[in-house]
């Protein structure tokens, strides 16, 4: 597996305290189900961790903050990478 990190952070870019889902469509015979692959908390700085099982493209990262709201980042590409060899 390989881990996806980032940062929630407000308009002013003041760290956010949210929870990070990763969500993509999955295909079943003729239904589409929208399902979460990952979640996690952010840190006191906002940042976050996914840990990733295999390759997501087109995944929706959604940021939910208490009393704060909700944003999203649609059609992002979680590729699984093998780090750099030294």
């Amino acid at each position: 597996g390989a881990t996806a990190r980032g940062r929630v952070v407000d308009a002013s870019g003041s760290p956010v305290s949210a929870r990070v889902t990763a969500e993509r469509w999955f295909e079943f015979g003729d239904t589409r189900s929208l399902r979460s692959v990952a979640s996690a908390a952010t840190d006191a700085e906002g940042r976050f961790a996914l840990a990733l099982r295999e390759d997501w493209p087109g995944v929706t990262l959604l940021a939910e903050a208490e009393g704060r709201g909700s944003a999203a980042r649609v059609g992002v590409d979680l590729l699984v990478a093998a780090p750099p060899q030294d």
